[in-house]
């Protein structure tokens, strides 16, 4: 099952999604690493208190041997008591930062140096006057010993506290380097694709169209794969290739309307001494008729002649007529009619120019209709045709079909299966007096005359001759009403 390739819309909606959500990711993790990390400030705040009433308890302890003043051994009872609350706080905070075998431990040597030393501050009363007798000092040598292991234990806490925040500060810049790296990433990613899938695209487009308006109309060729960018890139090259065929139109009608005025004027001119020849001859007939009647040698060879003289001078009358009848701008007698009329009668007067080798097949609807002059397109298909036959050496098939386009109009194509025509001279068919006919088959005048009237009708025609698959010409005229 095939899978429609997400819209560039899409892609950059998932893009925008995906950066969101990384920046809400970093700006979650930056604030669970500061509350994390304020977490263990408190830890240490509460180490460094412990470490403190230790340290003092022991100065307390110091006094209490070294002066034996009973003050010092009361405010030591106190800050053991403080230790010991600080204890039942912060257990867990504890073992976290030692081992809870050595919180333990701290606890039991915390109540066993507390019951120390208040044995030690209450002497035996059976020996009240022996303060420094053995047993005390046995007491004090175990209390300093117990006083010294808190003491270990306390910096240790305290220490693995400042060692825990370093790591931790470590870990938010690892972290911050990682999310940054990984931004950066992001958003090369993204500008990656904004730049392949639209920049770059819109400059290729931006380029066409600056040769466009320099005349150069050249198509855009392996457009994008991304849907909506290759429209537009299709769209483009339609564009392109419809506004070449305008600009060959223009040109060619500026073209003709130039050499439409030279040729009425050279027209007219031919004509009359074309008319004085043929009526010239005309009367040398009648002469030569009239004086030489009987059918000697002499008289067979200048009639020959004169006939021959009349004929040429009558081709090249039928010429002036074409010529005088484009350039006088006779207006069309334009009317709805049905398009198989002008075919059909083309294809009656045709008769037997089309070859019998050569099959004409009609492939138009009764009731199709075009808004056309009926004359005229009776001489469009008769030159079509005309021209489709010529092209078939041997037997054939002449195809005429028509169809309804979505723009309102009507699109004929007569496709023959003859030897086609070459690339380079597809778009010279239309000019005037060129023919790819040798001989006295044709005087380059049909297709000319074709294309004007088909101008006239506001309509438009082209040929196609792929290698090897004959020749297709096509034309669109305006339709009568909309196709069903």
């Amino acid at each position: 099952m095939s899978r429609t390739a997400p819209s560039i819309k899409g892609k950059i909606i998932l893009s925008c999604v995906i950066v969101s959500v990384i920046i809400a990711g970093m700006i979650a993790a930056t604030e669970y690493l500061l509350a994390f990390l304020e977490t263990r400030i408190d830890v240490l705040g509460e180490m460094t208190k412990l470490e403190e009433l230790v340290q003092e308890f022991r100065r307390c302890e110091k006094n209490l041997f070294l002066y034996s003043d009973t003050s010092y051994g009361e405010r030591d009872l106190f800050l053991v008591g403080e230790t010991s609350r600080l204890l039942d706080t912060n257990r867990k905070e504890l073992d976290q930062a030692t081992s809870f075998e050595a919180t333990e431990d701290f606890g039991r040597n915390l109540a066993t140096y507390r019951r120390d030393l208040d044995k030690y501050l209450k002497p035996s009363t059976s020996n009240p006057g022996a303060v420094a007798s053995d047993r005390q000092k046995a007491t004090e040598e175990r209390i300093r010993k117990i006083g010294s292991e808190l003491s270990d234990y306390a910096t240790t806490a305290a220490r693995n506290a400042r060692g825990s925040i370093k790591q931790t500060v470590v870990d938010v810049r690892n972290i911050q380097i990682g999310q940054v790296i990984l931004f950066a990433a992001v958003m090369a990613g993204l500008w990656v694709l904004v730049f392949r899938k639209i920049i770059r695209p819109l400059g290729l487009l931006e380029e066409h169209t600056t040769r466009i308006a320099q005349g150069r109309f050249e198509q855009i060729e392996n457009p994008p794969g991304d849907r909506e960018i290759g429209q537009i890139f299709e769209s483009f090259n339609r564009m392109t290739e419809e506004l070449r065929m305008r600009q060959a139109q223009l040109v060619r009608a500026q073209s003709f309307a130039s050499l439409g005025t030279l040729v009425a004027g050279v027209a007219h001119e031919v004509n009359t001494p074309l008319s004085n020849i043929r009526f010239h001859g005309e009367v040398l007939m009648e002469e030569l008729e009239e004086q030489a009647r009987e059918d000697t040698p002499f008289k067979k060879f200048f009639t020959k002649k004169l006939s021959s003289i009349i004929r040429e001078v009558d081709r090249a009358l039928k010429i002036v007529h074409d010529l005088l009848h484009l350039s006088g701008g006779k207006d069309l007698a334009l009317r709805p009619l049905p398009l198989k009329r002008p075919v059909e009668k083309a294809v009656e007067l045709l008769g037997s120019q089309i070859p019998s080798e050569v099959e004409v097949m009609i492939d138009i609807r009764d009731d199709m209709e075009v808004h056309g002059d009926d004359q005229r397109l009776t001489t469009v298909f008769m030159n079509l045709m005309a021209n489709a036959a010529a092209a078939i050496d041997g037997t054939g098939t002449v195809v005429l079909h028509a169809e309804y386009t979505e723009d309102g109009m009507v699109e004929v194509s007569v496709k023959d299966d003859g030897k086609g025509i070459p690339e380079e001279e597809l778009e010279k068919i239309f000019d005037p007096f060129f023919t790819t006919n040798v001989g006295e088959k044709g005087k380059g005048m049909g297709l000319f005359v074709t294309h004007e009237i088909v101008t006239a009708h506001r309509g438009r025609i082209w040929a196609e001759s792929p290698p090897a698959e004959g020749t297709t010409i096509k034309l669109r005229l305006p339709a009568r009403g909309d196709p069903e």
